[in-house]
């Protein structure tokens, strides 16, 4: 993975997800949050702005070997066959007008505050996007730096890339060695840290959108190249409960004109939402949101207005 782009939660931080009337109602009336395929989302270089920039380095990229740079760029293309990205974007702030127009119905919608630390109980991971393009290369660099330095310990049983890289089993044939069998397993472990890292460019984007100061939650699906089923691994009743307890996430598809899009809606925990904020077009009082978050069951939970002058 990449790092320095997790995003981590100060005390008291919320992060705003700006949405429609009929997108709070859902919200809050199912208790999930919907996630939908990245590459779908209105951004037209989502995924390709950070995976350009890997492109680039990786031929740059001095001392990395041939046989490496190779790897690289084969699990790169393979990503998008193989997994789906699937997100949903939040504002580090909660009055933006850019937002307001662009994400909240011109602003006669809604900005949800959800605690990221509920968030981070999930299978997810919350990335924060990083606008600066030198910032941007510096990560991939260090990155490409960490696996040719993987590489070069291939063989040495001493040596392992990780735990959080555990792949299957591997085949091998009959006369494979030992030494065979653990360089294997060790590039297996080399292409899943490359792949993991290839979805962490999620987090990158163009400096255009800075003034967005997005944070994203992410998380991977997996799809069967053969069938072309797409699934998630992930239940509420795994053994590690992965999900809020018995409730599961919904994976379907909905349609952006004449295109499916994958999308899953994950269930919320107890306690995720904070605050609702009106937009500065929504003419709605204080006290029939407050109707509304009591009866479906969202308690304690702080509602303001936009100060934005905006009609």
């Amino acid at each position: 993975m990449l790092s320095d782009v997790r995003y981590v939660p100060t005390a008291g931080a919320l992060l705003y997800h700006y949405c429609s009337p009929s997108t709070l109602h859902a919200i809050l009336s199912n208790s999930t949050l919907r996630l939908s395929d990245i590459r779908e989302m209105n951004d037209s270089m989502e995924m390709d702005w950070g995976l350009e920039a890997l492109d680039r380095l990786i031929e740059g990229h001095a001392g990395l070997p041939q046989v490496l740079a190779e790897k690289v760029a084969s699990v790169r293309a393979d990503v998008k066959f193989d997994s789906m990205c699937v997100a949903t974007c939040f504002s580090t702030k909660w009055d933006v007008l850019s937002q307001w127009r662009a994400y909240a119905d011109n602003g006669s919608g809604f900005a949800v505050g959800f605690d990221p630390e509920c968030l981070t109980d999930l299978p997810i991971n919350l990335l924060e996007v990083c606008y600066s393009v030198d910032r941007q290369d510096q990560l991939i660099d260090e990155f490409l730096d960490s696996i040719e330095a993987d590489y070069s310990r291939l063989g040495d049983a001493d040596y392992d890339p990780g735990p959080l890289y555990e792949v299957a089993t591997e085949e091998h044939p009959d006369d494979a060695t030992d030494s065979d069998r653990l360089i294997a397993r060790q590039v297996s472990k080399i292409a899943r840290k490359v792949h993991h890292a290839t979805y962490d460019l999620a987090s990158f984007k163009s400096p255009a959108f800075e003034e967005e100061s997005e944070v994203r939650l992410v998380h991977i699906l997996k799809v069967d190249r053969e069938a072309g089923d797409v699934v998630s691994l992930f239940s509420s009743s795994a053994e590690e409960d992965a999900w809020v307890s018995g409730r599961d996430a919904s994976l379907g598809f909905r349609m952006k004109g004449s295109v499916p899009v994958c999308c899953l809606d994950i269930p919320l925990p107890a306690g995720a939402i904070k605050e609702i904020v009106i937009g500065p077009r929504a003419n709605v009082s204080e006290l029939a949101i407050r109707r509304m978050l009591s009866t479906v069951g969202h308690r304690d939970v702080t509602i303001r207005r936009s100060l934005a002058s905006y009609r």
